[in-house]
């Protein structure tokens, strides 16, 4: 009964973050209504997850929210991006949260490479001046890295054996 708390909580993670890619590409927000979704799941990741610590997961959750806070008042992360990686903060927990912002911040950088790239390479004569700033949807390197929990978990979680 355990493993369909788990499944069921991982698919509606994994739902909430194809919404988020699919609304930040689109709109570079990210709704409240993901976080607050993700939130509302933690208790079928707590049935569902073996010594998993909802208590933890919300200090977790907490200390990742202080320094989205700090990047968030530095133009670095909006504030959708700081609330979504605040809930999967608690999902992550302190088990995982390094490798889950250790992932991100490499996706973020990969991303923000590519479009830079993709920006480098204009047509002649195009004024550089005329070509807004690049913004990123860091949106979509969250959710990246929101798949590599989602692969320890079910690992972890006797979903996978590898």
């Amino acid at each position: 009964m355990d493993q369909f708390f788990l499944i069921t909580a991982l698919i509606g993670f994994a739902l909430f973050l194809t919404a988020t890619v699919a609304t930040d590409l689109i709109s570079r927000t990210i709704p409240n209504r993901i976080p607050l979704g993700l939130m509302a799941l933690t208790p079928l990741l707590a049935l569902g997850f073996p010594g998993y610590d909802i208590a933890a997961g919300l200090i977790t959750g907490a200390a990742v929210f202080a320094f989205g806070l700090v990047v968030f008042r530095f133009g670095w992360l909006g504030g959708g991006d700081v609330k979504l990686v605040t809930a999967i903060g608690v999902w992550a927990g302190p088990t995982y949260v390094v490798p889950f912002l250790a992932e991100m911040a490499v996706a973020g950088g990969l991303i923000t490479l590519g479009l830079m790239a993709q920006r480098a390479v204009r047509p002649a004569g195009d004024d550089a001046a005329a070509i807004p700033p690049v913004s990123v949807p860091y949106g979509v390197a969250i959710a990246a890295a929101g798949l590599g929990l989602i692969a320890r978990l079910a690992r972890d979680g006797g979903l996978l054996t590898v």
